[in-house]
């Protein structure tokens, strides 16, 4: 967290959490990639990562804890390859770009709109062809 001159992440094979504030306030990160296997983003994980634009959640994410991209304020495209829309948390995508759109498998749209804390960002996700 508050590495300032970071401004890419490629975790590796078989990783499957990031920590709670792990890269929290990383404000030059512009490309993180993420595993197949990831499935827990924790707590403030990429919080105040003001650079980041778009980021991709693999089909694996179970779970994007509270405040998890809150204050990434360039962030305008989230593609969240998951069907069943992961658990989520407080805040999760507040103080993104006011043009930001959530991507998620077509055929579960309405399952991200009605889900808890997803519904908050209802009229900004979109339904994408993965």
């Amino acid at each position: 967290s508050n590495c300032t001159k970071l401004t890419s992440v490629t975790l590796p094979y078989g990783a499957k959490k990031i920590s709670d504030n792990a890269f929290s306030g990383c404000t030059y990160l512009t490309d993180v990639n993420l595993p197949d296997q990831i499935s827990v983003l924790g707590y403030n994980a990429f919080r105040g990562c003001m650079r980041l634009i778009e980021i991709t959640l693999p089909r694996s994410m179970k779970q994007i804890d509270a405040m998890a991209f809150q204050e990434c304020i360039s962030l305008t495209s989230i593609y969240c390859k998951a069907e069943i829309p992961p658990t989520g948390g407080e805040r999760m995508f507040i103080g993104n770009s006011a043009d930001r759109f959530i991507y998620v498998p077509r055929a579960s749209v309405e399952l991200y709109k009605e889900a808890q804390y997803w519904r908050d960002y209802a009229e900004r996700i979109v339904g994408y062809d993965f």
